[in-house]
């Protein structure tokens, strides 16, 4: 797995942006888009959302573990957590 990491300034919450490319069964799937934002929680991984009809948004993808990979980008971003994330 590959991951790419740019940071982003002046953006409001926005810290930086995540692509990520990785070999699958059906093989190589490139991930583009995902958002590093802080919160008042911590910093939290943000996948691509569309808006529906009924005004709410949802992920154009989900991944059951990104802890690893948000230690990671944080690394590279030069970000420490400020705050344990999740529920408390």
């Amino acid at each position: 797995m590959e991951v790419n990491v740019r940071k982003i300034e002046n953006c409001g919450n926005l810290v930086g942006s995540v692509s990520i490319n990785m070999d699958s069964e059906i093989g190589e799937v490139t991930l583009h888009g995902i958002k590093v934002l802080e919160t008042s929680q911590g910093y939290m991984l943000a996948a691509p959302s569309y808006k529906g009809s009924d005004g709410k948004y949802y992920s154009h993808y989900y991944a059951k573990e990104m802890g690893d990979l948000k230690e990671q980008v944080l690394k590279e971003l030069g970000l420490t957590e400020k705050k344990k994330w999740g529920k408390k």
